[in-house]
């Protein structure tokens, strides 16, 4: 069953389905990553942002583009998400972006340029940078102390 919902939904989505239902999962994520999750988020509208940062390439992330998906301006958006989750706007988009690395990691064996490919880093350099920056640790390192 798991395999069929993993097909349809996101990883993250299948992630917090699992959280919901109390699935056995892997081992716990990194801390900078905690609270990240849809189902600890009280505001729809904030759910329904992190749901478009999950489809959005992370390149092409901007919050004056998702504030206006959203119908609500940029600073009241900023100011959402900081009251939730107490990170810049910017800082929690990039942080749902680096825990679907996390997830990929700790979930596939797919190789660290493919995961920058398909969740749209412009490359598998930014990717390790930006990942190093908030949690500490390489990709790799992080593949073997998750996994």
């Amino acid at each position: 069953m798991q395999q069929a919902l993993a097909a349809q939904l996101a990883p993250a989505e299948l992630r917090d389905l699992q959280n919901l239902l109390m699935v056995p999962r892997p081992a716990a994520v990194h801390p900078r990553f905690a609270g990240l999750e849809l189902t600890a988020l009280a505001d729809d509208n904030l759910r329904r942002a992190w749901m478009l940062v999950q489809r959005t390439a992370a390149a092409e992330l901007r919050l004056a583009a998702l504030a206006h998906t959203l119908h609500v301006s940029p600073r009241t958006l900023a100011r959402r998400v900081r009251a939730q989750t107490g990170l810049a706007a910017a800082q929690g988009m990039r942080h749902i972006k680096l825990r679907q690395v996390a997830d990929a990691l700790c979930e596939t064996r797919q190789p660290l340029k493919r995961i920058a490919e398909d969740l749209g880093f412009a490359s598998e350099a930014s990717l390790i940078r930006a990942f190093r920056q908030v949690t500490g640790m390489t990709p790799m390192a992080y593949r073997i102390a998750h996994a």
